[in-house]
């Protein structure tokens, strides 16, 4: 038996596991301690779910289970470090079906810079928009804009959220600079981008005042510099921001945000697994481990450029340098759009 450390969305559990050439095993009450589901005679439980294990080979070896196979049953991707020591499961996709299904924005706590924690769910009553940005792209001049912008609407019942996917201390300057009294929170762990299937920034998706989305993650900007870069009119989202607010917009259907609603792709699902297990090494201190995690994830996943670009600077490289310039001249060669925002009505 060894010790692992098992990351449940990056929360991390130590359990006891065999690890061999056929993977890693954990009994019973590993499973339940690190995801919360507990082995019955009915199958794998947790709450008032069920899942069948018998007959499933593989899954079940002299009292343990099979944690790959284990990740696969509940449909969440997985990835593994066996030198570490290290495995890491991801959110299961039943998440981003319950997204779509019920338009309901995902609920999150994330702190500001002083450290203090803010969640989603403390502004229903409001409109918002939730604005997501990292500090090695041109994004971050964005942030006065984001400010302006609420400053001007606030007294209309309607908040900005600003999360930089970064670094507390790469954030710091550019998020002081804007001086916001909106919330201005940091993801370290990129929790958005896995419930939100962000694989952009800036990404900003406006949720109502009852926190369902009513435009999924789309791509803005407030200065006209990054208008340009990315094909759109900073004018003309700005104008379409204001009529949503003040209720002068007709609202789209249910279908009509469905549709624009794109679920990641499975192999971006495993990257960010990777992504997330490369992040915890890289705190840890296991740098040679942590680096081969992103380029895992930046491997299987070529157009998921949160991940990629989010590993740059872990990776000592410059994020809004000449390694990102070549990512998107390979990346536009093969005609894609590297934004691709939804159309102004």
């Amino acid at each position: 038996m060894a010790s692992l450390v098992l990351l449940d969305v990056g929360q991390p559990t130590q359990v006891e596991a065999t690890i061999d050439e056929s993977g890693v095993w954990i009994d019973a009450a590993g499973v339940k301690a690190a995801l919360g589901w507990e082995l019955k005679p009915e199958g794998l439980c947790r709450d008032a779910t069920c899942i069948p294990v018998a007959g499933r080979p593989g899954l079940m070896n002299d009292g343990q289970m099979n944690l790959e196979g284990l990740a696969e049953l509940l449909r969440r991707p997985f990835a593994h470090s066996p030198e570490e020591g290290v495995a890491y499961i991801g959110p299961a996709v039943e998440l981003f079906d319950h997204t779509v299904k019920t338009l309901e924005a995902p609920d999150f706590t994330l702190p500001d810079l002083g450290g203090r924690f803010h969640s989603l769910s403390e502004h229903r009553g409001s409109k918002g928009l939730l604005a997501v940005w990292a500090s090695g792209g041109g994004c971050r001049y964005d942030l006065p804009g984001w400010q302006s912008i609420h400053q001007e609407l606030e007294g209309e019942g309607f908040v900005v959220i600003t999360v930089a996917v970064d670094r507390a201390d790469d954030a710091r300057s550019w998020i002081e600079r804007a001086n916001p009294t909106h919330p201005s929170l940091i993801d370290e762990h990129h929790r958005l981008g896995e419930l939100y299937n962000m694989v952009n920034v800036p990404t900003v998706v406006w949720i109502d005042e009852t926190g369902r989305i009513t435009r999924p993650n789309d791509v803005a900007f407030t200065t006209e510099k990054g208008g340009r870069y990315a094909n759109v009119s900073t004018d003309e989202q700005m104008a379409l921001l204001r009529g949503w607010v003040r209720g002068q917009l007709p609202p789209p259907s249910d279908d009509e945000i469905r549709q624009r609603m794109a679920p990641l792709s499975d192999e971006s699902r495993v990257a960010r697994a990777h992504f997330g297990l490369g992040w915890w090494l890289h705190q840890a201190g296991r740098q040679d481990a942590a680096q081969h995690q992103f380029q895992i994830g930046g491997e299987l996943a070529p157009d998921d450029f949160m991940i990629r670009r989010g590993a740059m600077p872990l990776r000592g490289s410059d994020p809004f340098g000449p390694e990102f310039v070549e990512m998107v001249t390979d990346w536009l060669a093969l005609g894609h759009t590297y934004y691709l925002p939804l159309p102004v009505e």
